[in-house]
Order: C-alpha cells, then structure tokens, then sequence
C-alpha cells in the first residue's frame, strides 16, 4: 500500500512542476544492494507521462528481472546500475516507445568478477564440427518503433562485464545517436540496430555514432552452460559467431573516431546499409581467444550500397587457431551493386594470425577505389584477395598507391593500379594472379608504376612483366 500511495504523490507532484523524477525520491536506495528495480520501473512510468528524465544523482542501483512496456518516452540519467549476482534473473528492460535517451549510464554486469553465475548459451548453427551460439540472456536493453519520427539518443555509455544477446539493440525506422560510449569484457555484441523489421524488405532510418570505444567484445570464458550442459570451452567446440561488434543493419551508418581492441566473429560491422560513412576507425586484436565460423574480419562490410572509409588502421596481431580453418581476414568487403571509396588502409598482421589482408567477393556491378593502402605482415596466404562468387559478377578496381607483396584478383573485369610497391625489403618479384575462368568481355589490367624488378602474371606461363609500365589486354 505505501508504495502504491508513493506512486500516486509523486504523479500528483510531477503534474504541477515537470521537473525529473529522481529515483531516491520514488523509494530507491541507491546502495547497490536493495533490490531496485520495481522503484526504477515505477519511475520510469512516471518520467514517461511527463517526457522527463528518471535521474539516479551517480548512485548505484541493484536492477534485476525481466520487464517489457509501451511507453511515450524512455528517459534516463545519472544512474549507475549493477545487476544479480546470478544470469537467471539478469535485469533486462523492453519497450516499444518514440523516444529514448540514455545520459551518462554505467552499467557493470559482474562477468567474471562479482556474477557467480555460469554463462548460458545456445546452439543456433554447425559449422566444420564447430558449434555456433548465442547467449540464452536477453538485451540489457531493447527498443522498438516503427514510426520514422522515432528518435534515440545515447551519450556517455560505459558497459563493462556484460553477459547477454547485446547489450542495447534496437529496431527502428526512425532515427539513433550514439556518442562516448565505452564496452569492455562483453560475452557477444555491444550494439545492434536494426532500421529494418522484416530483414530489409522494408527499410528506414539512420545510425550516428561518435566517439565509441570496445575492448574484448566476444570473448569466451573458461567454462559455460549450453543448452543447460556444462562445458570447457579449451575444447573448441563452440564459437560465438554472432559477435558482431559495432552493427548497424540496413538505414544509412555515420562514424568517426573508432576503436576496438580484441573481438569474436567481427570488430566493426556495417550490414546492408544504403549508406555507410566511417572516418578514423581503428582495429586491432591482440588476443589468441578471438575466433569465429562466419567468418571473421576486423572490419566487415556486408553488401552495403555506397560506401566511404577514410583513415582505418587494423592490426591483428593474434587471433584463436580455430579461426585460421575459415576464411579470416582484416578487412572483408563483400560487395553487392556495391560502390566503395577507401582514403587511407592501414592493414598488418603478424604470427599468420589470419588468411588474408584484404577479402573483397562480389555479387552484381561493383565499383572499389582507393586512394592508398598498405598492407604488411604475415598473413596466411593472400596480402589482398578479390573475386566474384559467380560468373554473372562484374567488379572494377582502381588503386592509386599499394605497398603489398601478395596480390589475387580473380574474374575481375578492370583493374588500375597507379603505383604498385613492395612492402617486404626480400621480395623481388611479384607474381600478379590473375584468374578468368570464363572470358565475356574486354578485360584490362594496369599497373603504371613499380618497383618491383619483376611482376610476373600467372595468366600466360611464359609472361614476364617488366617494371615502370605494366598493362594487360585480354580480349575474349
């Protein structure tokens, strides 16, 4: 009774003044061991009537259980939250709402410190006697609308110890924007929005995100519950290959200022967005437990439209052995009528920690610039690998300066090279693979300048290419 008359003031007080609603003042402790949460939802139902905030004046809050509303508005500020020290009753909060924005949260989900729980998980997929899986715990949070007038809005984020699907997704035709958000030590991904509710036949809304910083995204922990059995996961029987770490699925993608330190399947993601946009993004993976059947990549764009990426820097210098028996890379562009701009590539890695540097394969018309590249190391086979997954494929590129010392570029219709250099000081010779299996058109390929003694085309056997001017003519 008293929490209901509780209840019944403060909605009283808040149609006279407006003002936020604190969370101390709805009966919450803020010690970080009361259990919180009925206060916090209480709250939040009153802040959503009024479009005002719930602010937790940076005390900590025990948050548990499970709650799905509709609501006109989702504000939040100034709260610290940690959750049950056991996965069953993790604290997870749905709603179908217009508006969020989330201030200046921290959130510490106890993984591997406080939760003496064990991760639980799920088997969604085989794949080479390796089992795919996801956790069996809900997103901390979940939004939804469909209204193109929705809009999101995270600032100042910090997640740490988090076991779960994600920890924010969402699904919105309208509008997100994310800044100074910081994750570390998350079992799976940090973000997912989806700008789509039937996997991109009907497609809205745009994702910003600035300033965001990821370390150990999709890292396995010793042992863990699948499919409610216990398991250790040295044994390599698992993978969880829906990590995909920073991912925007369809709508239009913005970003600046990246960074990401050890992952699972993916670094950064951008999926099958109209648009992608990313300046000053930087990758690196220095950890061996990092491994994915997807396969993995630091930086992966999945058939999105028109892409621009100015200024990205990946370093992979460790990743799990498992990972080398897929097709793993630092940068994976599959392209689909795809049209893509890179300003500045920074690729190394070292130890054959993956396959290949560069990973292009294509569907439909594609067309890849870029302006420079250099990609360094020891990569499994190839420096930069690009080909077309049928013969009804059709890409072109244009590079204009490219230190690397592999290069395989496999049914592709042009190919312009401004200046082609050797990174490593020992190789003299270039071999130039070039693959066509199946001649339709006028193929041509152009090197202007190297210096390499020697680049050697593998189409004809007997072909030597000598430096400064290099141009192949394959006619049909």
């Amino acid at each position: 009774m008293k929490g209901i008359l509780t209840f019944i003031a403060l909605l009283f007080i808040t149609s006279l003044f407006g003002q936020n609603i604190t969370l101390r003042s709805v009966g919450a402790k803020g010690d970080g061991k009361s259990d919180d949460s009925q206060y916090f939802i209480n709250a939040v139902k009153i802040a959503s009537n009024k479009g005002v905030f719930v602010d937790g004046e940076n005390l900590t809050y025990k948050l548990t259980g499970s709650f799905d509303l509709v609501l006109k508005s989702f504000y939040i500020k100034n709260i610290n939250i940690v959750f049950e020290a056991n996965y069953s009753n993790q604290f997870n909060f749905s709603s179908n709402t217009n508006k969020v924005n989330i201030q200046n949260v921290f959130i510490d989900g106890g993984r591997n410190t406080y939760n003496l729980g064990i991760e639980s998980w799920k088997v969604f997929a085989n794949e080479n006697d390796i089992e795919s899986i996801n956790p069996d715990v809900k997103p901390v949070f979940f939004f939804q609308s469909k209204s193109k007038d929705a809009h999101f809005i995270i600032d100042s984020l910090n997640c740490n110890n988090i076991h779960a699907e994600s920890v924010v997704t969402f699904y919105t035709f309208g509008e997100v924007n994310m800044s100074n958000l910081s994750f570390s030590n998350i079992s799976n991904k940090t973000f997912h929005v989806y700008h789509s509710f039937d996997d991109g036949i009907t497609a809205f809304g745009s994702t910003t995100l600035y300033n965001a910083r990821a370390v150990n995204i999709g890292q396995m922990v010793k042992e863990i519950l699948v499919n409610s059995k216990r398991y250790l996961t040295s044994e390599g029987r698992f993978m969880a290959q829906g990590s995909f770490n920073f991912i925007v699925s369809h709508g239009n993608f913005t970003v600046k200022d990246i960074y990401v330190e050890n992952y699972g399947s993916t670094g950064f993601t951008s999926d099958r967005n109209f648009s992608f946009n990313g300046i000053d993004i930087k990758i690196k993976n220095l950890s061996k437990q990092g491994f994915s059947n997807n396969p993995s990549a630091g930086f992966w764009i999945e058939a999105s439209k028109n892409i621009t990426v100015s200024n990205l820097d990946i370093n992979i210098q460790n990743r799990s052995a498992l990972d080398q028996k897929f097709n793993s890379s630092a940068l994976h562009f599959f392209g689909k009528n795809s049209n893509a701009q890179f300003n500045k590539v920074t690729i190394n890695s070292d130890n054959k920690a993956i396959k290949k540097g560069f990973l292009g394969e294509f569907l439909g018309e594609n067309n890849i610039k870029i302006s420079d590249i250099r990609i360094s190391g020891d990569v499994i086979e190839n420096a930069l690998f690009s080909g077309t997954l049928n013969n009804d494929a059709r890409y072109n590129f244009a590079i204009g300066n490219i230190y690397a010392d592999q290069i395989f570029f496999y049914n592709a219709n042009t190919v312009r090279i401004e200046k082609l250099n050797k990174y490593s000081k020992n190789v003299e010779d270039l071999l130039f693979y070039i693959d066509i299996p199946v001649l339709k058109n006028k193929l041509d390929y152009k090197i202007e300048n190297t210096n390499f003694n020697k680049v050697r085309s593998n189409y004809s056997s007997n072909r030597i290419i000598l430096p400064k001017q290099v141009k192949v003519l394959i006619e049909k």
